[in-house]
């Protein structure tokens, strides 16, 4: 009885795990830049720039001293919020469950000169329905359940922008070094 249990959970596993494809992990690669950037195939310059990438990445490791998520330390402060902006946004559209194009942030400054995450959210029309057995106002509670979802949000992202914008900050001059790019490795 335990086996049969146990062989209809594997045939349900493999059925939910991704599917291998003949298709080399190359390939896929070349055909999804290849869509991206057209026919022309990926431009020289971010061919160069990703090899410095994993050129400096290789070093880092080497020494003991790996590159920060988002690589932040290479790209600068700009580059590091922005990512954590978009990470924000995609973080949002899952909490809500609503596609990212109804979503638009901004930074703003407030009274106290902090920088801080705001958002303006088109829900669907379908999206906010009456509640049984209360008088709430739907629209009402909706709009307290965004504004607790952007509260959610924004602290994640002060949290992340934090601690990347400290580690843009950490530089060990030691371990400083030129880079040049290696031709062999482009995406």
């Amino acid at each position: 009885m335990e086996n049969k249990h146990l062989w209809k959970a594997e045939t349900i596993a493999k059925s939910l795990s991704p599917q291998k494809t003949k298709e080399s992990e190359e390939a896929i690669r070349d055909r999804i830049a290849r869509q991206f950037f057209g026919e022309a195939g990926i431009p020289k310059e971010l061919k160069e720039g990703w090899a410095v990438l994993e050129q400096l990445r290789e070093n880092r490791l080497k020494v003991g001293y790996p590159l920060p998520p988002g690589g932040c330390l290479l790209l600068g402060r700009e580059a590091a919020v922005a990512g954590c902006l978009a990470e924000m946004h995609t973080a949002l559209a899952n909490m809500l469950r609503i596609s990212v194009d109804r979503i638009k942030l901004r930074l703003e400054r407030n009274d106290l000169g902090q920088i801080n995450p705001v958002a303006d959210i088109d829900v669907p029309n379908d999206w906010v329905v009456p509640i049984a057995g209360t008088k709430e106002d739907p629209n009402e509670a909706a709009k307290t359940y965004l504004a607790a979802c952007v509260r959610m949000a924004s602290h994640q992202f002060r949290i992340m922008i934090s601690d990347r914008l400290q580690i843009c900050d950490d530089r060990r001059l030691d371990i400083v070094q030129e880079m040049a790019p290696w031709g062999h490795h482009g995406p």
